[in-house]
């Protein structure tokens, strides 16, 4: 799904949008998934990360619901997964002398990373 086809819902509101942003997703196995060239969109109710194309336009990979009550159930849609965290599971860390952001998972993904501070995102503390 291309990212300008996402549908948002009449109370949600973009708060922030990064481009070129590297993201590593962790499943249960021993793999990193690294997208080089994301884009993060967040709003009031979910975070969205997309990959840019070879053709410049961005695909969704991820839809992350926040504090949605069905927590940690992935759906596979389109091509893309879909899955609801708590806000509580969101943290700053630091790598490599970087401090980003690790959304952490109990059962489906074991983290996704977002090589941005938490505060550009506009999520609270």
């Amino acid at each position: 799904m291309n990212i300008n086809d996402v549908k948002y819902n009449k109370s949600e509101k973009m708060i922030s949008e990064n481009k070129n942003i590297r993201t590593e997703i962790k499943g249960l196995g021993p793999e990193i998934r690294v997208l080089r060239k994301s884009r993060i969109s967040v709003t009031n109710e979910r975070i969205i990360i997309s990959q840019k194309s070879l053709f410049g336009s961005y695909i969704v990979q991820f839809i992350i619901w926040l504090d949605k009550p069905d927590n940690e159930k992935i759906h596979l849609l389109k091509g893309f997964s879909e899955i609801s965290v708590s806000k509580n599971n969101i943290n700053e860390i630091s790598v490599k002398r970087k401090i980003i952001t690790e959304i952490n998972f109990d059962n489906t993904l074991k983290y996704i990373r977002i090589f941005l501070e938490k505060e550009k995102l506009f999520l609270k503390k």
